[in-house]
């Protein structure tokens, strides 16, 4: 996050002095911000610090609420299957015709859209290792005490 901060100021300040940037910024710190995003949700989902909305969850009791954190971690689980299954399916299509992203730098799709299989792929285990977790030891991270 500071890497794309320094070189955005890097080139408004350059465009500010010398009337032109740097070829790209916006492209690399796009693409930076994406790998960020996928790259570190499933390390966000397994330390528990996502946000949650626990209107229902507050008044239910503790065996109730397992359950339901169970069958939410499984749906979701199934979901990035599902999203890693086509997005895989996507970056090997685009990898095998050779689509280029049309922008300052021509790059290869296939490198941008290979984190969201990848992200999700890691979620997915995480999500089954959440409902694992929420099974055999009967609660979930800051409810473990």
């Amino acid at each position: 996050m500071i890497f794309i901060m320094l070189i955005i100021c890097t080139k408004v300040a350059m465009r500010y002095f010398f009337g032109t940037g740097i070829v790209g910024i916006d492209q690399i710190s796009g693409t930076a911000m994406l790998y960020i995003a996928f790259l570190s949700a499933a390390w966000v989902l397994k330390k528990e610090s996502h946000v949650t909305i626990d209107i229902v969850l507050a008044i239910i009791d503790a065996t109730a609420r397992r359950r339901m954190n169970v069958v939410a971690s499984l749906l979701c689980a199934a979901v990035c299957l599902i999203i890693t299954i086509f997005g895989a399916l996507e970056v090997w299509q685009s990898w095998v015709r050779e689509v280029r992203i049309a922008s300052e730098i021509e790059i290869l799709r296939a490198y941008n859209l290979a984190v969201i299989p990848l992200g999700c792929f890691l979620l997915f285990l995480q999500f089954l290792r959440r409902a694992r977790g929420g099974v055999i030891e009967g609660s979930f991270g800051k409810e473990a005490g």
